[in-house]
């Protein structure tokens, strides 16, 4: 319903109306082309879900060490035979072993004494007084991890630091003091955007701290790249306190296990209290495994994104679709004319045709990951071409001057009069 706007003024409001056999005519092509937009729409949509399947089954594999299974195979043979071929005279020498997780552990409690470092003053953290104290009871482990791996209480390996709300009025938009995060909303694709800054700050995060929105929006994450981050009440800071524990290890655990901490929210408005945080149960894996299974998560996502990304076109494909419905009613869809053609081929904001681009995003259809069910690949698709009775819509402009018609079946342009209505 549009606000305002009475059967008066639909009865004085004027339409541009073609003969019979030019109204079928646009009627056709209007159809098969926006049928074409909307299969291409409902295909970004079933492609984003089928990433984010994707997306939580590689994450799955890496922190339940499958992703690793090869490289620790791998690794063991290749230990055996640097010892195998090892000369005579090297035999009194000291082999170096890769550090095992309880020694990791035993580092940790041995460093506790040692304060990380805090711009925020905030207290010093109380560290584990065994090994015993930072696992996971054995009876209570979520499910089976490889050989070397242990379950560890996430909270007895890093520092966990609670935000505070500042006025707005001790804020400023002026970029003057540090930025100030007030929660989710500042957080997009893991890119921070500050709309406020404060000259006195309080809570403090530093650079290469794990931000984590408790309120409201639970579970958006951003891995710091600036110096300093003035926190809110509705984001918790998570700071490594071992150099032995990779800090994109733990973050990638974190997008793996953020629909966990979202179930555990409470509240009128959800939220999450520090024990969630805090109790979490960490599968650990030696520091050169984590290593490696960020090197691989790093590739593997990488592409996934990029795949990703050539379906982010919702944009171009709306703009697409008015500007041929505009066409239509403008009498530039219909007729012979090089311009008609130009018209038809409509150019989307990114440059392309408008059969391009419906082509490009249909055809992405068959560069979808394959479910699991059909134990085809990528390479198995066949390339992909838009059907259509009508040849012109798949023709790019040509430079060529256009003819003049005339005749009944042309469209006169609407034109205003001195009072500015159309005629």
């Amino acid at each position: 319903m549009i606000k305002n706007f009475h059967l008066v003024d639909l009865r004085k409001l004027p339409i541009p109306l073609p003969p019979l056999e030019v109204q079928q005519e646009i009627v056709k092509k209007l159809e098969s082309m926006l049928s074409k937009i909307k299969e291409a729409k409902e295909l970004i949509k079933e492609a984003k879900e089928t990433f984010k399947n994707r997306k939580a089954s590689i994450l799955h594999k890496a922190f339940t060490g499958e992703l690793t299974k090869e490289w620790r195979n791998e690794d063991a043979d290749s230990a055996f035979e640097s010892l195998r071929h090892r000369k005579p005279d090297t035999e009194a020498l000291e082999v170096s072993k890769p550090q095992t997780v309880m020694e990791m552990l035993q580092g940790i409690i041995d460093d506790s004494n040692t304060p990380p470092s805090r711009a925020s003053g905030i207290a010093k953290k109380k560290g584990a007084k065994s090994i015993e104290e930072m696992l996971v009871p054995e009876d209570e482990h979520p499910y089976e991890i490889p050989e070397g791996w242990e379950w560890v209480k996430l909270g007895s390996i890093i520092n966990l630091i609670s935000g505070q709300d500042i006025s707005a009025i001790n804020c400023n938009d002026k970029k003057i003091g540090t930025p100030y995060i007030l929660g989710a909303s500042n957080i997009t694709n893991n890119i921070f955007t500050p709309t406020r800054w404060i000259e006195s700050p309080k809570i403090i995060s530093v650079k290469n701290d794990i931000l984590v929105s408790v309120k409201g929006t639970i579970g958006e994450l951003y891995l710091q790249k600036e110096e300093k981050i003035n926190i809110s009440r509705q984001i918790m800071a998570i700071r490594m306190i071992s150099n032995d524990i990779h800090l994109s290890y733990i973050n990638y655990f974190l997008v793996f296990y953020v629909k966990q901490l979202q179930e555990k929210s409470r509240g009128v408005i959800p939220g999450l209290a520090r024990e969630d945080i805090l109790k979490t149960d960490l599968p650990l894996p030696p520091l050169e495994e984590q290593k490696q299974i960020v090197k691989i998560l790093e590739s593997l996502l990488e592409k996934e994104e990029k795949a990703l990304s050539l379906l982010k076109m919702e944009k171009d494909l709306e703009l697409l679709e008015k500007s041929i419905l505009a066409k239509a009613f403008r009498g530039e869809l219909t007729g012979n004319t090089d311009h008609t053609r130009t018209s038809r081929a409509s150019v989307s904001a990114s440059g392309e045709t408008a059969m391009e681009l419906l082509e490009r995003v249909l055809r992405e259809k068959h560069s979808l990951p394959p479910k699991a069910t059909t134990g085809k690949t990528c390479k198995d698709a066949a390339p992909l071409r838009l059907k259509t009775t009508d040849s012109t819509l798949n023709e790019k402009p040509k430079n060529n001057t256009p003819k003049k018609t005339s005749g009944k079946n042309d469209i006169k342009p609407l034109k205003k009069n001195k009072e500015g209505k159309l005629f």
